[in-house]
C-alpha cells in the first residue's frame, strides 16, 4: 500500500518542571474519575468490574516500549518474525499484535506512543493499579509507524492498518496524530469514512489537533464525518474547562467538530526508556492525551454491553449485546456535558469549540445501584444498535420517507434531562463535494402535544442536514410537564440502506413497550375468588412483591389492591372492593412494577386485567402512539405486536425483528460486512449524482488498499508490506510546549518530562 506522509504535531512537554505534590499519583487518575463519573476519586465503571478484560484496542503511533513495566511480560519475550515484521501472541499479558511498520522499538526516552498506550491500558507488572490506564486489563494491537533514529514516519491507507487490527479482534482504534493537512475532505478522511461505513462495528478515534483557539483549526483526518474527534480539557475538577490549545471547528463543510472533549492537560502516563527495562512515568499535554483517555472509556462501554449490563444494570450473560460502532459513538455524544469555561469562539452547545461537550460516562451507562454518593446518576437507558448477524439485523432505513418510532417514554421524575442521540456511519462522500454528508437521517422527539424539540441546538423546526450525529436535550422539568415522548428516526435522503444507532436516557418508565423481554407481562388473568385476581405472565418476581394498581374500566376509579402471592410467572392480587366495578365493564387495568434482585430501576408494564366474573382478557400491552411496542435490540416480544416487523430477506440469517414500528414497507435489512469487519472486496453500491469521484490530484497522493481480511484466529499472519522510507516527522497531537494558556482556571504548571516511576516490575 502506498503511504501517506505524516508531519509532526508534537514533541511533548519535555524540558519543563512539573510541581508534583509528592504523594502517590495514579496514571490519569483525575482524568479517569472525571470521564467516568465526574465525582472525585470515584471510578464508577472500574468499581463495577469494567476494566477492559478480554478486549483489544488498536493504536498506531511512534512506537511502544514493551520493556516498560506497564507492558512487559517476562514469560513471553517480544520477538519479531522477520517475514511478517511483527510480533503476535495470544498469551502476552498486554500485547496481542505489534506490527513493525517502520521499526520495532520506541527507542527514545519519553516517546509519544508509549505514553499514549499507557493511558489506554498500561498496568504495572506487579499488578499494582498505581498509574494504571483507563482500560487496564485490555490488550493492544499496535502499529509502529515511527523511526526511532530519524523521527521520520509513514502511515499506510486507513483500511490497511484497521483491517490488520480487526483481523485479530480489535474493534476500537485510537490515533493521536494527523497527516498535516488542515481542514478539508482529504482522500485520507474519505478513506476513513469508507472503512467505517463498510465495517459498522469498528470505531475510530482521532485527536482533534493542537492548533486552537481560533476557529477552523480542526486537523485532518479528525474532520472525517464517521470518526470520534477528541478535543482536550483540563482534568479532575477542571474537566469542564477547555484548553487553549485544543483545535476548534467547524469542519470544512460546517459540521460540528470536535465530536467530544476529554481530559488532556498534564496527563501522567508510562514513559519509555531509550533502552533496557524501566518503570518511569512522565507528563504530557495535548489532544494526543485526551484521545487514548476516551478510547479507554469507550472500551469499557463496549464491555458494558458485551457483559450484559444492559438493560438491567447488572451483568447478565443472557443480555449480552455486541454494539455497533455508531452505538458506542452515541454513548460518548449522549454523555456530553457542556463546558463551563475556555470557549473562545462559540459558546453554543453543541458548538464548534466543544462539540457535544465533556464525556461523562455515568450520564448514559446505567447500573442497578446508581446513587449520587457512589458516582452514579439514577436514570433509565434505552438503546438500539446491536451488531447482530454481521449487521444483518442492525437497525436501518432503506429509502427516503421511511421512519422508525420508539416509545412512548413516560417521564417519572425531573432529576435528570431527557436526552436522545442518533448516530450513523455514513456513506463516504466525495473529496470535491462541498458537503460530506450523503445519507441524511433525522431525529425527531415529540411531546404529548406532537410538538418537536430542537435538534443540535438549532431553532425549533430547523433540520440538521450536515451532521451524521443528532442530539435532543430536554430539561427534567420540561420533560415531566410535556411527556410522554415519542422518538422518531426518519430518512430524508438515502442512496444506500443506512444502519443507525440510538441512545435515550432520562427518568422514564422502563415499560413493556421498550423492554418486552424484561418488563412484566400477563398472558391470562382470571378471578380466583370473589375478591382476588390471578394472572399468568413473565418477569413478575423481584426483590419484593410488585406494586399493583387496579382501575375499574367503567368508572376510572382506582380500587384498593395488594399482591398476596407472586412468582416469576404468576401473581395473585387481592381486590377487596372488586364487586364495586359494574358487570360488563371494559375490564380492570392492572399496573405491575417489578424490580430485578440487584436493580434500583424497575421495569413496568401497563397490562389489561380481567372482566368481572372471571372472563380472561388477552393481556395485550397498552399501545404506543405508533400502534406497536418497540423492541430493544436484544429484546423479543412476549406478546405479539400489532404491526409486522421489518421484513428480513430470505437469504439473511435468522434474526429478531428490528426495533420500532416502520411506516415504509420498503425498509430492508442490510449487512454491510456480513459477519466480518475486514474490508470486503467490493464496497456497497452507491450512486450519488452530485458527488463526483475524488480529484485526480488526491489520487496521486494516496493509493487505496483493500486491507486484506482475516478471521481473527491465533494463526493470523499480518499482510506483508513494503519497506517504508521515513518521511517527515509525524504530526502527533500533544503540544510542543506548555500551553500558552491552560484551561480556564487551570494553573499554568511547570512540567517535567522525566519523573521517576518506581514500583512495579
Amino acid at each position: 500500500a502506498a503511504l501517506a506522509a505524516v508531519s509532526a504535531v508534537e514533541e511533548g512537554v519535555d524540558g519543563l518542571t512539573f510541581l508534583d505534590d509528592g504523594g502517590d499519583r495514579r496514571l490519569n487518575d483525575e482524568a479517569t474519575w472525571a470521564i467516568q463519573s465526574g465525582v472525585e476519586n470515584v471510578e464508577r465503571l472500574h468499581d463495577k468490574g469494567l476494566t477492559g478484560e478480554g478486549h483489544l484496542v488498536g493504536c498506531a503511533d511512534s512506537g511502544l516500549d514493551y520493556n516498560s513495566c506497564f507492558f512487559r511480560d517476562p514469560d513471553v519475550p517480544v520477538v519479531f518474525q522477520q517475514a511478517s515484521q511483527s510480533f503476535e501472541s495470544s498469551v502476552h499479558r498486554k500485547i496481542r499484535l505489534y506490527t513493525a511498520a517502520v521499526d520495532s522499538v520506541e527507542g527514545t526516552t519519553g516517546g509519544h506512543g508509549t505514553h499514549v498506550v499507557g493511558s489506554i491500558l498500561g498496568k504495572r507488572l506487579d499488578g499494582s493499579l498505581n498509574d494504571a490506564g483507563g482500560a487496564y486489563d485490555a490488550k493492544v494491537v499496535f502499529w509502529d509507524s515511527g523511526d526511532s533514529q530519524t523521527g521520520g514516519s509513514g502511515v499506510p491507507s486507513p483500511e490497511f492498518i484497521f483491517a490488520d487490527a480487526a483481523a485479530v479482534g480489535a474493534r476500537i482504534h485510537s490515533n493521536s496524530w494527523s497527516i498535516g493537512q488542515r481542514n478539508f475532505y482529504h482522500s485520507f478522511s474519505r478513506a476513513l469514512d469508507e472503512y467505517t461505513w463498510e465495517n459498522q462495528d469498528f470505531l475510530v478515534l482521532y485527536a482533534a489537533g493542537n492548533s486552537g483557539d481560533d476557529d477552523d483549526t480542526i486537523h485532518c483526518p479528525a474532520n472525517a464525518k464517521n470518526v470520534v474527534a477528541v478535543g482536550a480539557s483540563g482534568s479532575g475538577s477542571l474537566a469542564l474547562a477547555l484548553t487553549s490549545f485544543s483545535s476548534r471547528g467547524p469542519a470544512f463543510d460546517g459540521r460540528i467538530a470536535p465530536t467530544i472533549v476529554a481530559p488532556g492537560f498534564s496527563i501522567e502516563s508510562a514513559q519509555s526508556a531509550a533502552s533496557g527495562e524501566s518503570c518511569a512515568v512522565s507528563f504530557k499535554s495535548g489532544t494526543s492525551m485526551a484521545t487514548p483517555t476516551t478510547a479507554a472509556a469507550v472500551t469499557l462501554a463496549k464491555q458494558y454491553f458485551e457483559d450484559g449490563f444492559y438493560p438491567t444494570g447488572v451483568s447478565t450473560a443472557g443480555d449480552a449485546l455486541t454494539p455497533m460502532a455508531a452505538l458506542l459513538k452515541a454513548v460518548l455524544v449522549g454523555s456530553g456535558t457542556p463546558m463551563t469555561s475556555g470557549l473562545s469562539n462559540d459558546a453554543g452547545f453543541p458548538g464548534q469549540d466543544q462539540g457535544w461537550g465533556s464525556v461523562r460516562m455515568t450520564t448514559v451507562l446505567s447500573f442497578g445501584d446508581d446513587a449520587s454518593e457512589n458516582g452514579g446518576i439514577p436514570h433509565s437507558l434505552f438503546v438500539n444498535g446491536s451488531f447482530a448477524d454481521g449487521c444483518a439485523a442492525c437497525p436501518q432505513l432503506a429509502s427516503a420517507g421511511a421512519f422508525t418510532t420508539y416509545g412512548p417514554f413516560h417521564i417519572t421524575g425531573d432529576a435528570v434531562e431527557f436526552r436522545a442521540t442518533l448516530v450513523w456511519m455514513d456513506v463516504p462522500g466525495s473529496t470535491v463535494s462541498t458537503k460530506a454528508l450523503v445519507n441524511d437521517l433525522d431525529l425527531t422527539v415529540r411531546d404529548a402535544s406532537g410538538a418537536a424539540a430542537p435538534v443540535n441546538g438549532l431553532a425549533q423546526g430547523v433540520r440538521d442536514d450536515l451532521n451524521p450525529v443528532e442530539r435532543v436535550v430536554i430539561s427534567g422539568s420540561d420533560a415531566v410537564a410535556n411527556g410522554p415522548y415519542a422518538v422518531e428516526v426518519s430518512a430524508t435522503t438515502i442512496v444506500a440502506p443506512q444502519p443507525f444507532s440510538i441512545v435515550v436516557t432520562g427518568d422514564f418508565r422502563r415499560s413493556l413497550d421498550l423492554f418486552p423481554r424484561h418488563a412484566p407481562s400477563l398472558s391470562a388473568c382470571n378471578a380466583d375468588s370473589g375478591d382476588s385476581i390471578v394472572c399468568d405472565g413473565a418477569n413478575l418476581a423481584g426483590a419484593a412483591l410488585p406494586d399493583t394498581v387496579v382501575t375499574c374500566g367503567a368508572t376510572g376509579a382506582e380500587l384498593t389492591s395488594s399482591p398476596t402471592a407472586v412468582s416469576d410467572d404468576s401473581i395473585t392480587v387481592s381486590v377487596p372492593d372488586m364487586a364495586s366495578c359494574p358487570q360488563g365493564a371494559p375490564g380492570l387495568t392492572l399496573l405491575v412494577t417489578t424490580f430485578p434482585a440487584e436493580a434500583g430501576n424497575g421495569f413496568s408494564g401497563e397490562l389489561q386485567g380481567i372482566l368481572p366474573g372471571g372472563v380472561a382478557d388477552t393481556g395485550v400491552p397498552s399501545p404506543s402512539p405508533s400502534g406497536s411496542p418497540t423492541l430493544s435490540p436484544n429484546e423479543s416480544p412476549t406478546l405479539a405486536p400489532s404491526l409486522s416487523p421489518t421484513p428480513v430477506p430470505t437469504s439473511s440469517p435468522s434474526s429478531s425483528p428490528s426495533p420500532g414500528a416502520t411506516r415504509s414497507p420498503t425498509i430492508e435489512i442490510l449487512g454491510p460486512t456480513a459477519g466480518s469487519t475486514a474490508a470486503p472486496s467490493t464496497s456497497p453500491s452507491v450512486s450519488v449524482s452530485s458527488a463526483p469521484t475524488e480529484g485526480k490530484e488526491e489520487e496521486e497522493e494516496e493509493e487505496d488498499d483493500d486491507g486484506g481480511g482475516g478471521d481473527g484466529d491465533d494463526d493470523y499472519a499480518p499482510t506483508s508490506f513494503p519497506s517504508i522510507a521515513p518521511s517527515e516527522p509525524p504530526v502527533y497531537a500533544n503540544v510542543t510546549a506548555a500551553p500558552t494558556a491552560a484551561p480556564s482556571s487551570v494553573p499554568t504548571e511547570e512540567e517535567g518530562g522525566g519523573g521517576g516511576g518506581g514500583g512495579g516490575g
